[in-house]
């Protein structure tokens, strides 16, 4: 996972700037509220995205996988 770009996906459940891009981001900002469907609309698929992959239950799940992956290599286990 690297943040945002994990998160957000470009149009479907929010807008990702260009970082450091403000005229990217107000337009961003604009492009949402512009029409209250299409907000609803990411704010939809950005709970169910939230639902799916980042649940206390999934992230628990992927450090323990991690920390599997870390032990096996350390003991020298493929």
């Amino acid at each position: 996972m690297t943040g945002l770009k994990d998160i957000v996906d470009r149009q479907q459940n929010g807008y990702l700037a260009k970082p450091y891009g403000t005229e990217d981001l107000a337009r961003g900002i604009a492009w949402v509220l512009k029409d209250p469907d299409r907000h609803q609309k990411l704010c939809r698929r950005a709970r169910l995205k939230v639902e799916e992959k980042f649940t206390l239950q999934v992230q628990a799940r992927a450090y323990k996988n991690l920390y599997e992956e870390i032990l096996q290599a350390a003991n020298g286990v493929d």
